[in-house]
């Protein structure tokens, strides 16, 4: 179709002087000085230009102002046509250039730009001479100084692409016997007394260097629910000028699509798999990926890697993580990315053993090869930047760079640029005239010039500090860098392809437990100062600002978390290390080893690096219940998320504890009848109450009283988990560590039977019976006891003093399935007047057995098709499971006086009757009471943690039901303000 186009176009051309078939049309900030261009699609505009049409280059800063600054020609012949373009730093609408085109193609011919004027002249003889004015004036000169008006099928000059461009009508060249010629392109002054620019001269058939640029981003997908939608397409981080916008990684995707520009991403962690799936971000990602525009790098958790951590450890979560990839049909590169971490030299090799080649080397990792100790040494200046954007080898493993930054060169300073300007600043992605950043456009046309042309350098930081999350703002700077292949836009993958020859340090002679950082800093203000101290504490050596010499530093291995209310662990165990008996560490991993394979194995592993994560985060300044900790990063004291983190690493044993119980059902150990157990499983020296028998074994809690974990078994689809805590499946940002087991300083509901915020952190009384567990709340108004019948747990409540309560489910059916390709999908309802709840086709069922109690309502994730959408609104209230977390259902019931209900737990669905106690019939189903209504459109995210928290604290005496879209509310409020911090965080740590 384009080869007839071009001949058809011909035909009209020669018949009519019509314009050219040009294949693409200038936008509107492009003045068209001939004729109007063809009516054609705009994406297609920038493709009509390729690299092999660039003949030369020209550095930036040798001209008296960027527009009349020279940068590129090019030179193409399309059918009968002929077409030159010439680049400029920056065209303004303002300012533009006397610009001339030299064209030498035939002998003889003449060098001055205006006859008899030597004092212009080319440096080529030649036979054409176009030319135009800072006013619009065009012309084509041959060697007797004639115009040829009617040489020109267009002239375009476009000051947001920066580029002048002539299209030639065959005529243009008359005698060319079709060899290779010469060209040159100059600029004059505005009064046109002298030459500030010129490109050498430049044969049609010479090829130029390329600028290699690596688009990369991070902090772009959020996993915890249907809700994260706001960070593909919505309103989760309104911009403060243009707040009504939508903002979300979708428009960073649709300038990556529209142009064909590769993105390279960081952060697709094994924690926003599951989400992505649902939302349908896969399904794009996936799609860009077969067509090479989408590198994801494999990687983690955050800040997984760890000088302690045990290599077998890694390989065990590199092993998870190459799994989820490959069901989730993602592509895996040889690039490893070790997330915001620090590399021993065994990490090193474990990264190698699991089949990568390179790692990315963002972060501190530009440390490994030496640093700037005199910023005013311009030769030392020069030396890192320049090794910064070269691939390394160490200890057999490629090593690539993550430099966002400018080489120091004297012309810098001559430069009009925004006072402490850097690559990854804000402004420098909001770009120039429409176009890319100023400051990228020379950095780029620096390596472009570049002898060395096996260098490359990265654009991109979390994506929520930059525009281009903004509608529009990435678009522009895709466009421009697009329209210029001189630049070439590639992955860290895409650079392993080129067999550049790296820069080789050899085997660095370090131990496995070594750190490859080989450099300190003076005055280093990074959050990760003290890897080794930030661990296991000692005093500062005073190198960096944020912690004076002589200040003891609190380490991770010392640490003992707390139970509740201020009050440490009973056992007194340590944080500690894999080498160190008797820690929580130590014995967690133990646990984890020694734990039968299958799904609940795996999800014991994934809790532990979920939360295993940032133990080294710390603070500028101690930090007490209660307060901020926001902007509070990078000193002396062990951070509130970090400790948050550490009490939930040691609940991932009650999955272990649940795995060891499904082998022993596995292999006949255990018989139908109930058992009660009183086991230490969370390490915490405080007893956990099981009831277990060979299809069931549920683990209670008397914080609360409430069914914290449980787990079913049956040999057709093995052990599902049915009951579990949310910070098992999503990366916590918590940070009310000191309320212990139940951590959530905001009101939502996580376990099963559950009775309500009033109830939420009270530490109930316990009566054990042969085979049953009862809980008494501390004022006497609730006493409910659990027995367990084949598949169903029983519960009898006797309360008084209480009108009714409202007792909480939250069931997340079999969330393994949640590793795989539309794992939503097998999900479905159960819904009678006896039982409502969910199950699902991979295996797993838990029902509310109503009995005595009236349903209030059943919100679930799946109410809102997110995933269809893939976009937030405001023209709708969001059904309440739209705020839940993946892959939570929940069942709200009340109930009055003295009342009876159950939860049936099983593999599969159960065929037997649910057994019932003798009771009265329960009440019918009863509307949504007042105060549970559907939850408002979603809050503005910024919020800061302070203003959540003004959520009303509830009074002892319930007289209804609670808010639970508040609940709901809350949660979101709390995740989005903890992207926010993230962000900002990391923003603090690139600083």
């Amino acid at each position: 179709m384009i080869l007839l186009g071009v001949a058809i176009g011909t035909l009209v051309l020669a018949f009519s002087g019509a314009l050219p078939p040009r294949g693409f049309a200038p936008l509107t900030s492009t003045t068209a000085l001939a004729s109007p261009p063809v009516n054609v699609s705009q994406s297609e505009e920038w493709r009509f230009w390729k690299y092999e049409d660039v003949k030369a280059l020209d550095p930036w800063g040798d001209s008296e102002n960027d527009a009349r600054d020279l940068v590129a020609v090019y030179f193409k012949q399309t059918g009968v046509f002929v077409y030159f373009r010439v680049d400029l730093l920056d065209m303004q609408d303002e300012s533009r250039p006397n610009l001339y085109l030299a064209v030498d193609y035939k002998p003889g011919g003449e060098r001055a730009l205006r006859k008899g004027d030597q004092t212009l002249a080319a440096d080529i003889p030649w036979d054409l001479l176009l030319s135009l004015s800072e006013a619009g004036q065009q012309s084509a000169l041959d060697a007797d100084y004639a115009d040829h008006p009617a040489y020109f099928a267009r002239v375009t000059a476009d000051t947001q692409l920066d580029y002048v461009e002539f299209a030639l009508s065959p005529e243009a060249l008359s005698g060319w016997d079709g060899k290779p010629f010469d060209v040159q392109a100059l600029v004059t002054d505005g009064g046109s007394t002298s030459v500030i620019d010129k490109t050498v001269p430049a044969s049609t058939e010479a090829a130029a260097g390329r600028g290699k640029l690596v688009l990369e981003f991070g902090n772009m997908f959020a996993g915890y629910g249907p809700h994260a939608v706001s960070w593909y397409d919505g309103y989760a981080f309104p911009h403060p000028e243009r707040p009504e916008e939508r903002t979300g990684l979708k428009y960073l995707l649709d300038a990556i699509e529209t142009y064909e520009l590769p993105l390279t991403t960081n952060d697709m962690r094994l924690d926003v798999l599951a989400a992505n799936d649902y939302l349908g971000i896969n399904d794009r990602l996936r799609s860009l990926a077969q067509r090479g525009l989408f590198d994801p790098l494999p990687t983690l958790t955050y800040g997984y890697f760890m000088p302690w951590q045990p290599a077998d450890v890694d390989a065990v979560a590199f092993g998870m993580a190459r799994q989820a990839w490959e069901e989730f049909g993602l592509p895996q590169g040889q690039v490893f990315y070790p997330y915001e971490a620090m590399l021993t030299a065994g990490d090193l090799e474990g990264i190698k053993q699991a089949g990568y080649s390179a790692v990315f080397a963002l972060d501190r990792y530009g440390y490994w090869f030496g640093w700037i100790n005199d910023w005013g040494n311009a030769d030392e200046v020069r030396d890192w930047f320049v090794s910064s954007r070269k691939i390394h080898q160490v200890n057999g493993v490629l090593v690539l760079p993550g430099l966002q930054g400018f080489m120091w060169d004297p012309r810098w300073n001559q430069t009009p640029i925004e006072s402490g300007w850097h690559l990854n600043r804000y402004d420098s992605f909001e770009g120039t005239d429409g176009g890319l950043h100023h400051g990228w456009r020379r950095v780029l046309l620096d390596m472009a010039l570049d002898p060395d042309q096996e260098q490359y350098i990265t654009m991109g930081t979390d994506l929520t500090l930059t525009s281009w999350y903004l509608p529009g703002e990435a678009e522009r700077s895709a466009r421009w860098i697009a329209s210029h292949p001189w630049i070439e836009a590639t992955t860290l993958d895409g650079l392993l392809r080129k067999n550049w020859t790296p820069v080789d340090h050899g085997d660095l002679g370090l131990g496995p437990d070594q750190p490859l950082e080989r450099y300190t800093v003076e005055g280093d203000g990074h959050y990760n100062t003290y890897f080794w101290q930030f661990y296991y504490g000692g005093v500062s050596d005073g190198h960096s600002p944020l912690i004076p010499a002589g200040v003891e530093i609190e380490g991770y291995f010392d640490y003992v978390p707390y139970l509740r209310n201020g009050q440490r662990i009973p056992s007194g165990m340590k944080m500690g290390d894999d080498k160190t008996p008797g820690t929580i560490v130590y014995e967690t991993l133990g646990n984890l080893r020694a734990a039968p394979d299958g799904n609940l194995t795996r999800l014991a592993w994934y809790a532990y690096f979920l939360n295993v994560a940032e133990g080294t985060f710390h603070a500028e300044f101690p930090w007490k219940g209660g307060e901020d900790p926001a902007g509070n990063i990078g000193g002396a004291y062990l951070h509130p998320g970090a400790k948050v983190k550490a009490n939930l690493l040691r609940q991932a044993n009650k999955i272990v504890a649940g795995a060891r119980w499904a082998e022993e059902v596995a292999r006949g150990a255990l018989s139908p009848s109930t058992e009660l157990l009183t086991l230490d499983i969370d390490l915490d020296g405080e007893d956990e109450y099981v009831l277990r028998n060979d299809k069931v074994f549920a683990i209670f809690e008397n914080d609360g009283g409430v069914l914290e974990y449980a787990f079913a078994y049956d040999p057709s689809v093995g052990p599902v988990q049915l009951v579990g805590p949310t910070y098992n499946l999503i990366l916590s940002g918590l940070r009310n560590y000191e309320e212990g087991e139940s951590p959530i300083p905001f009101p939502t509901e996580e376990t099963a039977f559950e009775d309500g915020e009033a109830f939420r952190y009270a530490v109930f009384d316990v009566t054990l019976g042969d085979q049953s567990v009862s809980f008494t709340s501390p004022d006497g108004r609730i006493r409910k006891n659990f027995t367990l019948e084949g598949n169903t747990i029983l519960a009898h409540y006797s309360t008084r003093d209480l009108s009714e309560v409202y007792i909480y489910f939250t069931l997340p059916v079999n969330p393994s399935s949640m590793f795989s390709q539309t794992w939503w999908e097998k999900l479905t309802r159960v819904d009678s007047k006896e039982a409502v709840g969910w199950q699902n086709a991979h295996g797993g069922y838990a029902a509310v057995n109503l009995m005595d109690t009236s349903l209030v309502e059943t919100p679930s994730f799946l109410d809102f098709p997110a995933g269809e959408e893939r976009s937030e609104r405001r023209d709708l209230p969001y059904p309440r499971g739209h705020w839940l977390f993946f892959p939570y259902h929940t069942v709200f019931v009340r109930g009055t006086g003295e009342f009876d209900l159950g939860l049936t737990l099983a593999a599969v669905p159960p065929t037997a009757p649910v057994p019932t106690p003798t009771s009265t019939p329960a009440p019918a189903p009863v509307a949504t009471p007042p105060g549970t209504e559907e939850p408002a459109l979603q809050p503005t995210p910024t919020a800061s943690l302070e203003a959540t928290s003004s959520v009303p604290t509830p009074s002892s005496q319930p007289s209804g039901p609670q808010p639970v879209h508040l609940a709901i509310f809350a949660g979101l409020l709390l995740l989005l303000g903890v992207g926010v911090t993230v962000a900002l965080r990391r923003w603090r740590r690139r600083e």
